[in-house]
């Protein structure tokens, strides 16, 4: 469970039941309690806890989009007259759980969002639980991005039957680039289910989890040593080794791991269980968009008691992004960059690929957002090969 606020110029509140919130652009409010799924087709209703939120927001307060998958919910919120300006929205979910990834009861939700020139991506995901199942927790965050790739319908305010002309209004996230890459700013937020393992050993393999383990941990959590708890959490280790959530940012862990925890005020843990930051609120921005998000707030609560983890809270400040160029079909390919990529490696499970043993024979598409700034057809890698196996990518003419 997690929550959050924030936003560009004043922001609102967000809450959830079983993942995190943030806050996106002003106005714009995210609420996350908590087999591809194309979203648009079968767009869930509000239930009985958007409703309640919504009363408590106000009548100024309107649902901007709302999705769910079993027990994970996603709402964002937004000011009615931020709303009548023109919030382009969208969203999709994805199953991991249990039948081979294809139940609901661990995945993802995403609802996409373009205001005005900036462009924010919500993610909500519940991954794979237990000590030992850090691999399955990074193959649910991949999978996630996988199967929600190209399948974000952003729509106006008129929503997905919104016409112009007899012309269905509708803007398609990228078929090649997955939804953490192709936004100015990407939240995502939920039980991510990863530990503090204080034995995660060489090659990836986490530890089972013990009595003396728990223990361990729980002494480190009584002395209030939040780096070193930091320090032995799986999901720091997936990000330092490039497996998961790479390129994300995260508020600094300074209060009690979330989980897992009785349900009454105040943090007491399980005593067979080891304490773990489960909870996250991470984010990532375009490199020419880092400078504008601006995190104010991140801690928990522990107060609440319906749960056995405690929320977490961020707030966030955004900046909005500028005015982007309008794409052209007959823009002049002069004026465009050269792209060149020299000493490549590309890893594929683990195991490195051999580019210039003449099995493999890779190429890079170039996309943009929005779609055609960079001419009409993107343009595509060709790769060289070299006797002293050392080559380079040139973007292609």
């Amino acid at each position: 469970p997690a929550s959050g606020r924030g936003g560009a110029a004043d922001a609102g509140v967000a809450s959830s039941t079983n993942g995190t919130s943030a806050i996106g652009p002003e106005g714009i409010d995210v609420r996350t309690p908590g087999t591809s799924d194309d979203d648009d087709m079968d767009q869930p209703a509000p239930g009985k806890w958007e409703e309640m939120v919504l009363r408590r927001l106000g009548s100024e307060w309107d649902v901007l989009r709302h999705t769910d998958l079993m027990d994970m919910r996603l709402t964002v919120y937004g000011r009615k007259d931020v709303i009548a300006t023109g919030v382009w929205v969208g969203s999709a979910r994805s199953a991991t759980g249990a039948v081979q990834g294809t139940v609901g009861n661990k995945g993802g939700l995403v609802i996409g969002l373009f205001y005005g020139s900036t462009s924010i991506c919500f993610i909500s995901s519940h991954l794979a639980a237990h000590m030992a199942k850090v691999v399955e927790r990074n193959e649910d965050f991949w999978e996630v991005l996988r199967e929600t790739t190209g399948k974000v319908k952003l729509s106006p305010p008129g929503g997905e039957h919104a016409e112009v002309d007899g012309a269905r209004m509708e803007y398609k996230s990228s078929e090649v680039i997955n939804v953490a890459h192709w936004y100015d700013h990407v939240i995502w937020m939920g039980d991510l289910n990863y530990r503090v393992d204080l034995e995660y050993g060489a090659g990836g393999v986490a530890s089972n989890e013990s009595q003396e383990h728990a223990d361990r941990v729980r002494e480190m959590v009584r002395h209030k040593r939040w780096d070193a708890l930091a320090e032995a959490d799986q999901l720091r280790r997936m990000q330092e080794e490039s497996t998961a959530f790479f390129g994300f940012k995260e508020g600094h862990l300074n209060f009690e791991p979330t989980f897992k925890v009785e349900r009454r005020k105040g943090v007491h843990y399980q005593p067979k269980r080891t304490p773990s930051y489960c909870d996250r609120i991470l984010w990532k921005s375009m490199p020419s968009r880092w400078h504008a998000v601006h995190l104010d707030t991140f801690e928990s609560v522990p107060e609440v008691s319906t749960s056995d983890h405690k929320p977490v809270v961020a707030t966030f400040r955004i900046q909005p992004s500028p005015p982007m160029p309008e794409p052209g079909r007959d823009a002049d390919r002069d004026l465009f960059p050269v792209v060149r990529l020299t000493d490549v490696e590309v890893v594929l499970r683990g195991g490195a690929i051999d580019l210039y043993g003449g099995g493999c024979d890779p190429y890079a598409i170039f996309a943009t957002n929005p779609e055609g700034l960079l001419g009409e057809d993107p343009p595509m890698t060709a790769c060289a090969r070299g006797k002293s196996r050392t080559s380079e990518a040139v973007v292609a003419k």
